[in-house]
């Protein structure tokens, strides 16, 4: 049986640390398992500066969770009675208010002290009642079963405590040892770049010194030939002047020196060259494609933000330039969307018509600022929409790409290119294009294409220099039926 302690310390154990009165509706915080008055916890916490701190440990947890402690509530009550008896022994044997006797009793069911002659009222004649001596060894040994249950609960919340606080700090570890390890890894890669950057310049630089080597030696070559020729040519205007006798002297030697070996033209010569600047085109294509997997694998938050990297951008009303217009591209009456006609409509053959190619212009042009516009692509199977030039080739054969002053991309039944020089690029897609934003950023010569639902980028052309050139929106559909519009 446990040893009998001194009222006051179970009195310490049912004190709020805050109000220092005894709990009322006593709360405990899970994280340390320390107690309190609810109203108490919760004026701290509100006018707490840090939220989620415990008053007494000063433990912070992320997000503080308290719950009701009914076990000690009732063992609240239960030392308020023994205090309450505490007081009257130290004053001497305590008296009934009502009856002027002893308190000698104790009433299990009111859960109070009693006089001989309350016991036989009829008040509590029929409730269970005990010798104070006896109902205070009973609850005491009561308080200490409680005691340890709560002292273990205790104990078992401050292990998951520590096992808490250790699964993070291994946790933290894991993280930084995988942190390091994928730094060493983009390390290693952004050294494998630029190891390849330095490889393709030396190749680039050898091949230049090599072509600048040959084009001298070609030119001396055929200085050299052209010199001989206009010696032997003078020659022989000469010859053809001399007299019967003089001219038939000489005539079979000077006609041998006529037999000349053909020249090596200088195409022969560059054709090496042509094949390994195709090689380094290769490559340059081959590490275009790696970084087109590298950017699919951002995330979509990430692939938003690189469209506005450059900063933001105006967002245009575009409308179609009807002077501009292939006679089959049908525009809508507040030019703001296009169809592909069955027929050839009669228009006038103006020089800013696109003609035989089906191209439209926009009626705003750029030469400053950054600016953006969206086009409604959805149900649309072949279309080109990009920027071209002022200055674009509008009759005859146009091949578009950036050299020709084109800057677009091109879609033919799902498959995306880019209209890249000279060689399209593929541009791969993860979902059903419905939306196209097109950027244009005069300044900095980009030109770039996204997915403006998923916020996706298609695709972005290296740096232009526009010149203070104009910059037109492009627009194209061909197959009969098919139409585009502008958003917004």
């Amino acid at each position: 049986m446990a040893t009998a302690i001194p009222v006051g310390n179970l009195e310490n154990e049912v004190t709020c640390p805050i109000c220092l009165e005894f709990f009322k509706d006593p709360v405990m915080i899970m994280g340390c398992g320390h107690n309190f008055c609810q109203a108490c916890i919760t004026q701290y916490l509100e006018g707490a500066e840090t939220d989620g701190t415990c008053p007494q440990c000063r433990q912070t947890f992320p997000q503080m969770i308290v719950g009701p402690n009914k076990k000690l509530a009732h063992f609240v009550e239960i030392v308020k009675s023994l205090s309450v008896q505490s007081a009257g022994e130290a004053r001497g044997k305590l008296m009934c208010n009502e009856h002027g006797e002893a308190l000698k009793l104790f009433c299990e069911t009111d859960q109070k002290l009693i006089c001989l002659i309350c016991r036989e009222s009829r008040l509590h004649r029929a409730h269970n009642v005990a010798p104070i001596q006896e109902a205070t060894k009973q609850y005491k040994e009561q308080i200490w079963i409680q005691l340890e249950i709560l002292k273990e609960e205790r104990r078992k919340l401050q292990e998951q405590k520590e096992s808490e606080n250790q699964k993070y700090k291994d946790y933290q570890e894991k993280a930084e040892i995988e942190m390091q390890e994928i730094l060493a890894e983009y390390k290693k890669l952004y050294q494998y770049f630029q190891e390849k950057e330095r490889l393709l310049r030396v190749q680039l630089r050898d091949l230049e010194e090599k072509t600048d080597k040959n084009h001298k030696e070609t030119i001396t070559q055929l200085s050299e030939e052209i010199s001989c020729l206009n010696s032997l040519i003078e020659e022989l205007e000469e010859k053809c002047q001399q007299q019967t006798g003089d001219f038939l002297q000489g005539i079979k030697s000077m006609l041998s020196r006529c037999e000349r070996k053909q020249l090596r033209m200088p195409g022969e010569i560059f054709s090496k060259m042509k094949k390994k600047l195709g090689k380094l085109t290769a490559q340059k294509m081959a590490l275009r494609e790696t970084l087109g997997r590298f950017q699919d694998d951002l995330p979509s938050s990430q692939k938003k933000a690189r469209w506005q990297q450059h900063g933001s951008y105006n967002v245009v009303k575009v409308t179609l330039d009807p002077d501009t217009a292939h006679p089959y591209l049908l525009l809508s009456e507040d030019r703001r969307s296009m169809t592909r006609a069955r027929n050839r409509q009669d228009v006038p053959d103006n020089p800013e018509r696109f003609d035989p190619v089906h191209y439209v212009l926009g009626s705003e042009g750029f030469t400053l600022g950054r600016h953006t516009w969206e086009v409604n692509v959805a149900q649309v199977h072949s279309w080109a929409l990009g920027v071209a030039r002022e200055s674009v080739r509008r009759k005859g054969e146009i091949i578009p790409s950036p050299d020709r002053g084109i800057w677009a991309v091109r879609s033919c039944m799902g498959r995306l290119r880019a209209l890249t020089s000279p060689t399209y690029t593929p541009v791969v897609l993860n979902r059903t294009l419905s939306k196209v934003r097109v950027c244009l950023d005069c300044a900095g010569g980009w030109v770039s294409f996204f997915d403006a639902d998923a916020e996706a980028a298609l695709f972005t052309f290296p740096p232009a220099s526009f010149n203070g050139e104009r910059i037109r929106p492009l627009f194209s559909v061909w197959m009969t039926g098919a139409a585009l519009s502008l958003c917004h």
